[in-house]
């Protein structure tokens, strides 16, 4: 039924809807780290942290926008990161940031 609607409200608005389904078939699959091969800074590390602690999308993004500028390293996991948290996978970013050394 929820189809339905959706492609009676597609034909008459004109728009195409993506569901999320279709979105998780096409993105790539993400590539593992292993968080014990990584050493983040303390500070951005216990950031990060806490706001996965918190589930705050926004301070992990801020975070992420940081880690970013720590060379090829901190743009791979910001990067992986970025992908875990797109997917609503906070949890999996707390337990990956809990097994990361800091400086």
């Amino acid at each position: 039924r929820f189809e339905e609607v959706c492609a009676v409200l597609g034909r008459l608005l004109n728009v195409e809807f993506r569901y999320a389904e279709e979105e998780a078939k096409a993105a790539p699959a993400l590539t593992a780290l292993d968080p014990a091969t990584v050493t983040l800074p303390e500070a951005v590390l216990a950031q990060l942290r806490e706001a996965a602690a918190r589930y705050s999308v926004t301070r992990l993004e801020k975070g992420l926008s940081e880690l970013e500028q720590n060379g090829e390293t901190g743009r791979a996991v910001a990067a992986y990161l970025r992908r875990l948290v797109q997917q609503g996978n906070v949890d999996a970013v707390s337990a990956f940031l809990e097994k990361v050394n800091h400086e």
